[in-house]
């Protein structure tokens, strides 16, 4: 009889373990599906990180990419990026990057589909020069100022307008949002399954605010140049620029097995009962890495592009009666034919004053006129904060102003101006108090401010000589320094 009852509790346990397989099997399979989806999207992901590493890699080495034209087509987005692109590729899904369109002529239509794959490259400048005037008594100090501002909560550029006898002559900073560079950025796109619906350029990027990323990277170099100057003769080490290429991947991965429940597709039991698993599963990188080439070049055309960043010096009659066609020779200046003229104006105020000398590292007007001279970008920068983005004297709320000066040491002037000679500046030209427009001229060296005299000895009015190039053109376009659209502004 036990014997019996024992095969028959044998039999019990068979057949309860049949049972309970057959209870845990389903749930054994969804999870090791689920397994194989996760390994999968993982896999895409390191993938799509390692292609952006290697497409940012090739953005910025020397000479791929040339800002000195505002034209996206000409930048190498194209050629040497997008193209490159293709070939790194081929560890994400075959359909998906045959179907990449590469764009001939960015930017791209109002919307794309939802679901879209995107390549993004944007572009920053943020040269942020030397963090002080002078070498800090104590650096460690200084430079931890720097670091707080960096690491803080809230706006950027709050943060780093903030940081205490911040010396900002010296910076160039500029981003896709800034007004003529928009050709900083730009963005190609895929589309390989059918769209739920329309997505918005916003959506291209999860940059969300050029202005507030590129202060970042302001903070980030002040924090950087300040050890960096601080380690030797603070005067003489030249602080380190910061041009930063960042692109950003989105990549749309089908899943592996697309089985029922863990697909929202039409018609699936995920896409019936409402749960928020999505397939294709969109795959995202950002990459953010320094432009090898000019490190400490100082303003380089090809890495930032034209910038009009003018002289402080009122042009004269002469150039006036020259624009709107300028006289362009496009010869080396020492080839140049003719007389040079006088680009000084003969007018009361000859000199331009960009804001107020109410900084804690400025004394006077005069020493801010100095600084003006040394760091030509203040005429940029000034634009860029001015309420109306036009630089216009006769306006009472705009910081610009022409100014006459008693310089208290006249050869020291003469000298500063006298350092640019053989170099292609910018002189803005007015009338009425208003920027009209701006001349490339090169100066001949031949300087005379204080109380100038002819051959004869008689008193004649102060000049600079130069030889007129052509009209600012690429560097200064109608809607910097004067009314837009205003006909004197037109450029040739």
């Amino acid at each position: 009889m036990i014997n019996k009852i024992k095969s028959f509790m044998k039999k019990g346990l068979h057949g309860q373990a049949m049972v309970e397989m057959a209870i845990i099997t389903p749930l054994l399979i969804l999870m090791l599906i689920g397994v194989f989806e996760v390994a999968w999207a993982l896999r895409g992901y390191l993938v799509i990180v390692n292609v952006n590493r290697e497409v940012t890699r090739r953005a910025v080495r020397p000479g791929y990419l040339d800002f000195s034209v505002r034209d996206a087509n000409t930048v190498g987005y194209k050629e040497n990026i997008l193209t490159y692109f293709g070939g790194t590729s081929g560890g994400l899904d075959d359909p998906a990057m045959d179907s990449f369109d590469i764009l001939p002529d960015p930017p791209l239509p109002d919307t794309l589909a939802d679901g879209s794959g995107y390549l993004s490259v944007s572009y920053f400048v943020a040269h942020t020069g030397k963090p002080y005037e002078n070498a800090c008594a104590n650096p460690d100090d200084c430079c931890q100022t720097f670091k707080t501002a960096r690491d803080a909560a809230g706006s950027a550029k709050d943060r780093y307008k903030g940081v205490a006898d911040n010396f900002t002559y010296d910076d160039i900073i500029i981003h896709p949002d800034i007004a003529l560079y928009d050709y900083y950025t730009y963005t190609t796109y895929a589309t390989y399954f059918s769209p739920s619906g329309p997505i918005t350029k916003t959506d291209w990027t999860k940059i969300k605010n050029y202005e507030e990323e590129v202060y970042q990277f302001a903070l980030e170099n002040s924090v950087f140049n300040c050890e960096l100057l601080h380690k030797g003769d603070y005067e003489s080490l030249n602080p380190s620029n910061n041009n930063i290429v960042v692109t950003e991947l989105s990549y749309p991965q089908n899943q592996l097995t697309r089985f029922p429940l863990y697909t929202n597709r039409e018609g699936s039991i995920a896409a019936n009962v409402g749960i928020p698993i999505t397939d294709p599963v969109m795959m995202y990188s950002k990459m953010a890495m320094r432009l090898q080439s000019s490190a400490r070049s100082g303003i380089d055309s090809t890495t930032i592009g034209p910038i009009c960043a003018p002289l402080p010096i009122v042009g004269s009659e002469s150039l006036k009666d020259a624009q709107p066609s300028f006289d362009s020779r496009g010869l080396p200046a020492s080839t140049y034919t003719g007389n040079p003229i006088n680009i000084l104006t003969d007018a009361t105020n000859k000199w331009i004053m960009w804001g107020d000398a109410d900084e804690s590292y400025v004394s006077s007007d005069e020493e801010y006129f100095k600084f003006e001279m040394q760091y030509p970008q203040m005429a940029f920068n000034e634009y860029e904060e001015s309420d109306n983005q036009v630089l216009d004297a006769a306006d009472g709320n705009d910081p610009v102003t022409t100014r006459d000066f008693t310089f208290s040491d006249p050869d020291e002037i003469e000298e500063l101006i006298r350092s640019y000679a053989g170099q292609k500046i910018i002189i803005p030209i007015i009338e009425g108090g208003t920027f009209k427009a701006a001349a490339i001229v090169i100066l001949d060296g031949n300087i005379e401010l204080n109380n100038p005299v002819d051959d004869f000895g008689n008193p004649i009015d102060p000049y600079i000589h130069g030889y007129l190039v052509s009209g600012a053109v690429n560097e200064c376009l109608d809607n910097h320094y004067c009314q837009a659209g205003d006909p004197a502004c037109t450029q040739p």
